[in-house]
């Protein structure tokens, strides 16, 4: 999923791996989370909200932070 990627290239930095018993518990962890984000899906939509949707989302705020900033 990550093939050639950036994410796969800082996974190689953070996520190293000791043969030493002292670190077993941080090894295991680091070999889960690689697991982890192997498995990791991003799915982008595009916010869709109509000029008239925004500019009362906006009044809204404005009333809102007038309300707060000068009571």
């Amino acid at each position: 999923m990550f093939e050639n990627d950036t994410m796969v290239w800082l996974l190689k930095l953070m996520c190293t791996v000791t043969p030493a018993s002292g670190s077993s518990e941080e090894t295991h962890n680091t070999l889960k989370f690689v697991h982890w984000s192997k498995h990791v899906e991003i799915k982008a939509s595009q916010n869709k909200v109509s000029l008239c949707e925004m500019l009362r989302m906006i009044t809204t705020w404005h009333s809102d932070f007038m309300l707060v900033t000068f009571s």
